[in-house]
């Protein structure tokens, strides 16, 4: 029992006065010891903050005059809240009494704050007319320990709640008198009452992530990863990798701050301001995730998945995906952040999209005429295309307009419209490797068979041409020529005509050493006889020793004959100090890698020369082998030294020839090398799985072009 000083002389209850030694009596009003069992909860609406309950209160006390079932509840949200008695007994001049009820009670009515989805739902009462002098509630503290667990089966766990705590005080609540003449004399003119509270804190059954750290842990982890995530943004090496990293950094950044401000403030701000932060942070939860995918749609599927395959994908994918996924979160923000029907905000959007589709319909064109190409990927980013009369590299794909990069270095701007009515020629298409064709004319005493070998040299010694697709067709005589078709393939279309001038290049030479005879119109072009001194005095190497020395040097040079395939110089054996000139034919340069295999790593023809390592007394590092039939002039190098008197020029340029050439070809082997291990990697499952989807579209199409 409580003793109160206040409030003596109030009330018809007779009440039992204790004396403590003094001259005044303490008034002890009627402790009711009191235990709730909430039996269920259900009709939880959070919109309208409302729950219905059932329950049951049990009473303890010893004055059957004070009649503790006379409750007023405070949280009710109907006053019609009635008892039904269950059982009253009494023994021994005590009495227990238990009472059944059921109504509608408003949420989240008791001292807190509520954070993360977490509500409470419960009973508030007090007597309705006897303070807190002649009544006091008090908990039942032989029933506290077992209500935790008895309480968390009443909420039904298919409606998503579920029950996290329980809590049971009694306090006083102060009422006005309002004037009553009862209780004229209070000090204030208010009244307390006792008031038992009993609430059953409960908070979505789903997963969520917000909320799990604590205050002080939160600000720990807010600092570590802001700080890992603006490094991450800087570091550019790892794209996939960094995204993952900014991924984690950034959710747990949004959790820890989360945390931080809803805890630190909860105290300081009003429900309503906490409703405007949580709302805030909603938002966050949905663009969030939003920007994640967005990241992972750029790093992991539209980037060049496989380097050594060049894929790229136009701007207008990754904005078209960019402007969905924002779409999608902005939807989801409208629908669930700020509970509006969607199918009233896609209906406006609707018409105003058709409002302005009409007004820029030329562009909605385009617009449309882009997606197309991008499914139906007719070229792709780099592919080299004609589109009617213009002829370029693709540089971009956007909304409106296709991107080229002409010969001459311009961008030309096609409508994606035009590119889609207009017939398009990709030469990067079904792969790189591109068929070109020159026709030769020749004098009609030119033998065909010599004629197509050195013709066979020529594009054998032109450096880019994919020696093994070559074609040489004899087209027979007409009145004015012998006609020859050359068929040879290249890798790069762009670089066509560099390729085509290196082979005509290459025919000329070849042609003036076998001294064939070109015909245009019927007129031949004779070629002057290509004596040894006029090849000596052509080749730059010798430009530093007089005209008499090379005349010295003619009767020394001797004539060799190698077959094709036959190695002319190895790297494996000793080292040779001769001089050679090709003089008919095609010879390969071959590289050896760590494991011993022989890379390409530069082609030589007439009129070129080699031998510059031998004659600087060091051990050839490549294979030189003969691709055709090779005629070969070759001279020792005592002998060219001995007839050069100023050796110093002409050492020096050999070293710079060898420098120049040993740079070239190690070039070329690292190039090849880079090349192999990246065929060697095994590709990511984004490739895999884009091939997969490629090849089923395409046989999809294929099948319907049958079927039509």
């Amino acid at each position: 029992m409580y003793a109160i000083d206040a409030y003596k002389d109030q009330g018809p209850i007779q009440i039992e006065k204790v004396y403590d030694g003094s001259d005044q009596a303490q008034i002890v009003a009627n402790i009711i010891d009191t235990h709730v069992n909430i039996r269920q909860i259900r009709n939880i609406d959070i919109n309208r903050l409302t729950a219905s309950i059932d329950f049951e209160i049990y009473f303890h006390y010893t004055n059957n005059d004070c009649h503790p079932e006379h409750l007023f509840f405070l949280n009710a949200a109907h006053s019609d809240v009635s008892l039904t008695p269950k059982y009253k007994k009494t023994m021994n001049n005590k009495i227990w009494a238990c009472y059944e009820g059921k109504g509608l009670f408003y949420l989240d009515q008791f001292p807190g704050t509520y954070l993360f989805d977490q509500h409470q739902a419960g009973i508030r009462f007090q007597h309705k007319s006897l303070p807190v002098s002649h009544l006091v509630y008090i908990q039942d503290k032989q029933s506290h320990s077992e209500a935790l667990y008895h309480q968390r089966q009443i909420i039904d766990p298919l409606s998503g709640w579920m029950v996290t705590d329980i809590q049971i005080f009694h306090d006083i609540e102060m009422k006005t008198t309002l004037g009553n003449p009862e209780f004229l004399h209070l000090v204030g003119g208010k009244l307390g009452f006792s008031r038992f509270n009993y609430s059953i804190v409960f908070q979505s059954s789903h997963f969520s992530l917000r909320g799990v750290f604590s205050e002080e842990v939160g600000i720990r982890v807010c600092w570590i990863s802001a700080v890992l995530l603006f490094i991450s943004v800087f570091i550019v090496k790892w794209p996939r990798l960094m995204w993952g990293i900014i991924s984690i950094c950034a959710l747990l950044l949004v959790i820890s701050f989360e945390s931080v401000l809803m805890y630190g403030l909860a105290s300081r701000l009003t429900g309503y301001q906490l409703q405007w932060m949580k709302m805030g942070f909603d938002i966050i939860w949905w663009l969030l995730p939003a920007y994640c995918l967005n990241m992972f749609m750029k790093r992991f599927i539209f980037m060049a998945i496989d380097p050594k395959d060049k894929q790229y994908v136009a701007n207008i994918v990754p904005r078209f995906v960019s402007v969905l996924i924002y779409s999608v979160a902005g939807l989801g923000i409208v629908a669930y952040v700020f509970d509006q029907e969607i199918s009233n905000f896609l209906a406006t959007g609707g018409i105003f999209a058709m409002m302005l589709g009409l007004a820029v319909k030329m562009n909605v064109a385009d617009i449309l005429s882009g997606i197309a190409i991008n499914i139906e990927a007719p070229f792709r980013l780099r592919d080299w295309i004609q589109i009617e009369n213009y002829e370029g590299e693709v540089q971009d794909i956007t909304w409106r307009s296709t991107r080229i990069k002409t010969g001459e270095n311009a961008i030309l701007c096609i409508p994606n419209s035009k590119a889609t009515e207009s017939s398009i020629q990709n030469f990067n298409i079904p792969d790189k490797a591109n068929w070109i064709k020159i026709r030769v004319p020749l004098s009609h005493l030119v033998s065909p068979e010599k004629a197509q070998q050195a013709l066979t040299a020529a594009i054998f010694a032109t450096k880019g041409i994919i020696t093994e697709q070559i074609r040489i067709f004899y087209k027979g005589i007409t009145e004015l020529n012998a006609w020859f078709e050359i068929y040879f393939c290249i890798n790069d279309y762009s670089k066509r005509k560099q390729h085509i001038n290196d082979v005509w290049t290459s025919i000329w030479k070849h042609l003036s050493f076998e001294e064939m005879q070109l015909s245009m119109m019927g007129h031949r072009v004779r070629f002057p006889q290509q004596q040894l001194i006029d090849i000596l005095n052509g080749l730059d190497i010798l430009e530093e020793i007089d005209d008499q020395d090379k005349l010295e040097l003619v009767p020394y040079f001797k004539r060799k004959q190698f077959s094709a395939g036959q190695i002319i110089v190895d790297h494996q054996k000793l080292t040779s100090d001769k001089f050679y000139i090709i003089r008919k034919g095609a010879v390969r340069v071959y590289f050896p890698s760590e494991d011993g295999e022989l890379i390409e790593v530069d082609r030589m023809g007439a009129g070129n020369y080699f031998g510059e390592t031998g004659l600087l007394g060091e051990d050839y590092a490549t294979q030189i082998k003969a691709v055709t039939d090779v005629s070969i002039e070759a001279i020792s190098g005592k002998i060219l030294f001995a007839c050069v008197d100023d050796r110093e020029p002409f050492l020096n340029q050999l070293r710079h020839l060898r420098l120049r050439r040993m740079l070239a070809r190690n070039q070329q082997k690292t190039q090849y090398e880079a090349q192999v291990e990246k065929d060697k990697k095994k590709p990511s499952i984004f490739f895999r799985i884009q091939q997969f989807l490629g090849s089923y579209l395409f046989k999809g199409k294929l099948k319907n072009l049958n079927s039509s």
